[in-house]
């Protein structure tokens, strides 16, 4: 759909599942898909999830 979704808004083409790539392009989202899905899911019904958001290093606290 971001491929052709908004081609009537764009004032530069761009092409995001180019037909040379598109059975590699698929092949990557089917093999990403699960997993990061299955993370987000697992992480979603843990206790506390989403409570508190790591701090990056170095960084802050008040």
């Amino acid at each position: 759909m971001l491929d052709t979704g908004f081609d009537a808004f764009a004032e530069h083409p761009v092409t995001l599942w180019p037909e040379g790539l598109r059975e590699q392009v698929d092949e990557t989202i089917d093999a990403l898909y699960e997993p990061v899905n299955n993370e987000h899911c697992a992480l979603q019904v843990q206790p506390g999830a989403g409570a508190r958001r790591p701090q990056p290093t170095g960084a802050r606290t008040r």
